[in-house]
């Protein structure tokens, strides 16, 4: 018989924040989950980045320009998110100029090892700026991830021959 085992592994206190935040405002809306972003500090402003995202926007229609067939996927694909609802648009009348913005930048991948070629968007919240990324202002969360080696070693265990 397999002695299952727990493994102990420690939460900080930004994790337990994260799933704290979670537990208290996720809610269930239209079929999709929603719950706000896990910010790091309340009241934590972000540098205006409208000139960085502009850049980085301005040489990905250059990109797209030159290859018609990629600008149709990434069209196709991003009007696949907006139909989704997984992103909308923002009304002019709500768009915040001051406060807490972060303007995300994108771009495509195309994986040539893929068969059929599909173009994913890649949202860089990584993408750093006097000296912040999204990444960094918003908290990771805990890893709710089951453990590999656990899943295996219990899924083992049925087929385990009984010796005695």
């Amino acid at each position: 018989m397999i002695k299952e085992t727990t493994s102990f592994s420690p939460v900080s206190a930004d994790d337990r924040k994260a799933y704290r935040l979670v537990e208290e405002t996720v809610r269930f809306c239209n079929g999709h989950y929603q719950l706000p972003l896990p910010w790091r500090y309340d009241h934590q402003l972000l540098p205006d980045n409208l000139k960085v995202a502009q850049k980085r926007l301005s040489g990905l229609q250059r990109c797209l320009a030159k290859d018609a067939d990629m600008l149709s996927k990434y069209v196709e694909r991003t009007q696949s998110i907006l139909d989704a609802g997984y992103a909308e648009e923002v009304p002019q009348d709500e768009i915040k100029t001051s406060g807490r913005v972060w303007y995300l930048p994108h771009h495509g991948v195309i994986n040539p090892k893929k068969p059929g070629k599909k173009l994913w968007v890649v949202f860089d919240c990584a993408a750093v700026h006097k000296g912040l990324s999204l990444n960094q202002v918003l908290m990771q969360g805990p890893d709710l991830v089951n453990n590999l080696v656990g899943v295996l070693l219990r899924s083992r265990r049925a087929v385990v021959p009984n010796l005695c």
